[in-house]
C-alpha cells in the first residue's frame, strides 16, 4: 500500500475520502432544492414524499445486501466503484427529466449510496493504521 508523502496515510484512503466528500456534497446540494423543483414542475406533495420514501428505502436495502455480499466475496473495491458510478450516472439526468421521472432517477442515485457505504467503511477499517507516528 502506497503511503502519501506528507501524511503517512495511504493514498487510496485519501482519494476515497475526496471522492466521498464530493459525491456526498453534490447529493446534499440537491436535497433542499428537490421539493421546490418538483412542485415547480407540477408535482405535488405526494410525489415529493414518495420520492423521499423510495430514496430512503433504496439506501437501507442496498446497505444490507452490499455489506453482506462484500463480506462474503471478500472484495470491497467493485462494490465501492459501482456505488459511486450509480450516484454519478443518475445525477447526469437530473437537469433533463420531468417531475415524475425523479421517481426513477433519485432512488437510483441514493441506491449508489447504499451500495457503496458498508464496503467503503470496511475497506477503510481494513486499510487504516492503528497509530500514525
Amino acid at each position: 500500500m502506497k503511503k502519501s508523502f506528507w501524511t503517512g496515510i495511504s493514498t487510496s484512503i485519501i482519494l476515497l475520502g475526496l471522492a466521498s466528500l464530493f459525491t456526498d456534497m453534490s447529493s446534499e446540494i440537491i436535497e433542499p432544492i428537490l421539493p421546490l423543483l418538483l412542485t415547480s414542475l407540477g408535482g405535488g406533495a405526494l410525489l415529493v414524499g414518495l420520492i423521499g420514501g423510495l430514496s430512503d428505502a433504496a439506501i437501507s436495502l442496498f446497505k444490507v445486501f452490499s455489506g453482506y455480499f462484500s463480506d462474503r466475496i471478500g472484495k470491497r473495491k467493485p462494490f465501492i466503484f459501482t456505488g459511486y458510478a450509480f450516484s454519478s450516472f443518475a445525477k447526469w439526468f437530473f437537469p433533463f427529466i420531468a417531475s415524475w421521472q425523479f421517481l426513477i432517477f433519485r432512488p437510483i442515485e441514493r441506491m449508489g449510496k447504499g451500495f457503496r457505504e458498508p464496503p467503503r467503511d470496511a475497506y477503510l477499517a481494513e486499510n487504516s493504521q492503528k497509530k500514525i507516528h
